[in-house]
């Protein structure tokens, strides 16, 4: 399993825009690919509203042809990017194939 973690801060006065287009794509992206699970999250912040978006994908090649095979941009890159002051993107593989629960470590 993939984990992908897009993380940022949304420009000032676009949150509602921002979250509206995350709770599309995710609905889409569930239908259309093999998105396993997605969760997203926000806190506020002097600075703005940041906000936390993870998917989570069967592999590399399910990720790979969701994205154009372009992981390291946002889904959308054009119409995304616009609505943000800053973001960044990271993968992770899950370890053993297993979702670690507290104290199972």
């Amino acid at each position: 399993m993939i984990l992908r973690s897009f993380r940022g801060v949304i420009a000032h006065g676009r949150e509602s825009e921002f979250y509206a287009l995350v709770r599309a794509r995710v609905e889409r992206f569930t239908a259309e690919f093999e998105l396993v699970e997605s969760h997203v999250a926000r806190r506020s912040a002097p600075d703005g509203e940041h906000f936390l978006v993870t998917t989570h994908w069967l592999d590399w090649d399910t990720l790979l042809a969701w994205s154009g095979d372009d992981i390291e941009r946002p889904w959308g890159s054009d119409e995304v990017v616009a609505l943000l002051a800053s973001w960044e993107i990271e993968h992770f593989e899950e370890i053993d194939g297993h979702s670690l629960r507290a104290g199972t470590g």
